[in-house]
């Protein structure tokens, strides 16, 4: 029998994707690679690998050599990689392998199977991401990805990069829909596909909120000393990212925008949502001076979601807090301020309110409140575009489109 084998590559963001599409396959032995061992990424956990055995026929481990020591120049990082190549090669062996399955070309085991594998189709599949990465088991920055795929529909961000889809132009990519793969400069459209849906089974939810909204802000109301219902016509949400992640001067950046808005709308009230890991003692003195009672900083004590829940407006960077407004249905507006960051390589790139200095942000702030009752329109729109409007069959379509490749001819 023919096989399909998949690589893992990180087994907590591909495996849900994974799964499904493996659950579609018929007349086919499929077959997980596991190299997380070799390729620095997480390898499976013993549940993993479980759950893995129940989707997959085999499962295969490629490991290090155990009599190898610390990469030293590019002799040592060749012989390094060598050895995985030797079990790779080892293990296939005798499998008729019809396509290998990865989720991006941008892998060192996609440039071994093009080279030691020249007869097996290579395609590349858009993955849904469903999947929390284990607290003890993440950099911040996973853990923010992670919180992104699990708060909005989901699925991941997808960034391509500059050299996506030039490391072999007979390739084959499966996307979600069409604005994904605009930087693909792959010559053959032919080797495109479309599912026009996600692969794992995805909704658009409005967030649930447990904490009464009247609450919260009655509680907000006694830290601000002030009824901020009854004395401002808005009450605006600034969500900050930490300087760690922008840098000093993209801070500051920042900072001096928002305060020149807060000056220019003393009829709005402003909530500043400083980040759990910023020092809260520097932000509220850069925002809290010179300034009128329109104004209160917060540092802790009240989640961000139940901020972004009773506020008429959130005003946020490039940061997870995305994703949360979205789901919210409340109006947003993304800041980048003097154009700086290429958000078009991203996919809120043509978001209609992203602003880049006080008079965009002024304007897109008044825009995107008069489109309240319209704003979760849309979003639809827009996550319709970006994911396809059918997200029940994606899975199924992959399948399809894996079982035609593998056995199509070049």
């Amino acid at each position: 029998m023919k096989s399909i084998v998949f690589f893992t590559y990180q087994p907590h963001l591909t495996f849900p994707t994974w799964f499904e599409v493996a659950k579609n396959l018929k007349n086919y032995n499929k077959v997980l690679i596991d190299e997380g061992d070799v390729s620095g990424h997480y390898t499976m956990t013993n549940p993993q690998m479980l759950e893995a055995k129940k989707h997959f026929d085999q499962v295969i481990s490629i490991k290090k050599d155990p009599n190898f020591g610390a990469i030293t120049g590019i002799y040592s990082e060749y012989r390094y990689y060598l050895y995985s190549i030797k079990q790779l090669k080892k293990k296939l062996a005798g499998m008729e392998v019809s396509a290998f399955i990865f989720p991006t070309d941008l892998y060192f085991f996609f440039r071994v199977c093009k080279l030691y594998f020249p007869y097996s189709k290579r395609i590349v599949i858009q993955p849904g991401f469903k999947r929390i990465l284990p607290a003890d088991k993440s950099t911040l920055r996973r853990k923010a990805k992670a919180l992104i795929a699990n708060y909005f529909l989901r699925v991941p961000l997808f960034r391509p990069h500059s050299m996506f889809g030039k490391q072999d132009t007979k390739a084959h990519y499966i996307f979600w829909t069409k604005r994904w793969c605009k930087s693909i400069p792959n010559e053959h459209p032919k080797y495109i596909y479309f599912l026009n849906g996600v692969p794992s089974r995805t909704y658009f939810l409005s967030k649930q909120i447990e904490k009464n909204n009247n609450l919260v802000i009655n509680e907000l109301s006694q830290l601000a000393q002030i009824n901020i219902d009854d004395h401002f016509t808005n009450l605006v949400c600034i969500v900050l990212n930490k300087r760690i992640s922008v840098g000093q001067t993209e801070f500051e950046k920042f900072a001096h925008l928002y305060l020149d808005l807060i000056k220019a709308k003393p009829e709005w009230f402003f909530l500043i949502k400083i980040h759990p890991l910023e020092d809260a003692s520097y932000c509220t003195k850069l925002y809290s001076k010179n300034l009128d009672n329109n104004i209160l900083v917060i540092s802790d004590g009240f989640p961000v979601e139940h901020l972004i829940e009773i506020s008429s407006l959130v005003l946020t960077q490039w940061s997870t807090v995305i994703m949360q407004s979205l789901l919210s249905s409340t109006p947003t507006v993304l800041v980048n301020p003097d154009g700086r960051h290429d958000m078009t390589s991203w996919f809120v790139g043509d978001y209609p309110f992203i602003s880049s200095d006080l008079t965009s942000l002024t304007k897109h702030c008044d825009q995107a409140l008069k489109s309240k009752y319209g704003f979760e329109v849309i979003v639809k729109d827009f996550v319709n575009d970006s994911f396809g409007s059918d997200v029940t069959g994606g899975a199924s379509r992959a399948a399809e489109l894996i079982q035609k490749i593998s056995s199509s001819c070049r």
